[in-house]
């Protein structure tokens, strides 16, 4: 299923004039048919093959992958929440630097999904 992402990773192979098994070298993945599972679709890219692509394209995780970034971003905040919840309603003054954290997290993903 061809989305924005995979229409990204794809763009960034073919401006660089690379077919599937020279960037599957060049990224470090063991076969072509992994560079073509990520342009389908059918895939995400591990971490390292996510490395690979910032470097060989100067394009950052958030950048290739906006959908799957926007969907994790949102899960996130939601979770952030929910913890940040959980732990108001304790009392125990341990949590101080972790509420911190929390609402500086959930400051920053409202801003960006805003």
């Amino acid at each position: 299923m061809h989305t924005s992402n995979t229409v990204r990773l794809q763009a960034c192979r073919k401006r660089a004039g690379l077919d599937q098994a020279e960037l599957a070298h060049l990224a470090g993945v063991r076969v072509r048919s992994g560079i073509s599972r990520l342009e389908t679709g059918s895939r995400l890219p591990d971490a390292r093959t996510l490395i690979a692509y910032e470097l060989l394209f100067g394009h950052k995780a958030q950048t290739l992958l906006p959908d799957t970034a926007r969907v994790e971003r949102r899960r996130i905040l939601s979770f952030a929440k929910l913890l940040l919840l959980r732990i108001d309603r304790s009392v125990v003054s341990q949590h101080k630097a972790k509420i911190a954290f929390l609402k500086t997290l959930i400051a920053r993903l409202e801003g960006e999904t805003g």
